[in-house]
């Protein structure tokens, strides 16, 4: 296991003795067929819509943007994390909120900790309030 040159262990042996100890949660992905994983979302955007009173209008944006959303969602890929951005009224909202709507309906198994998958929607407002001090 050691270099005898240098007297150190060797890095691909650490790494063999490391390696099994290492232990990490997968990645979340939906594993459905992209053209279903569409339909889903798509049927969940207009249902965030529809009950804020809204009358959901179909455009090729919002084809874009789930069509991405989903691809993230359903491919193999090292990234952990996806970010929505854009300006006031792009519909990054709608997508995590509807993306809320498709986990509570698919109820996907969490096996890592023994529960189903969801996500907590954190907004501008209230990371603003963490920083605010209440007045009394």
């Amino acid at each position: 296991m050691e270099n005898v040159k240098t007297n150190t262990p060797n890095v691909e042996d650490m790494m063999q003795l490391m390696r099994p100890q290492r232990s990490s949660k997968p990645r979340f992905q939906l594993r459905m067929e992209q053209s279903k994983a569409f339909a889903v979302m798509m049927a969940a955007w207009r249902i965030e819509v529809e009950d804020r009173y809204r009358e959901f209008r179909y455009s090729a944006d919002v084809e874009i943007q789930i069509t991405q959303f989903v691809k993230w969602m359903t491919q193999q890929s090292p990234q952990f994390g996806v970010i929505i951005c854009g300006n006031c009224g792009n519909g990054k909202t709608t997508m995590v909120k509807a993306f809320l709507w498709m986990l509570n309906f698919l109820g996907i198994r969490d096996d890592w900790n023994n529960t189903v998958y969801g996500i907590q929607i954190v907004t501008a407002k209230d990371i603003v309030q963490l920083f605010t001090k209440p007045t009394s």
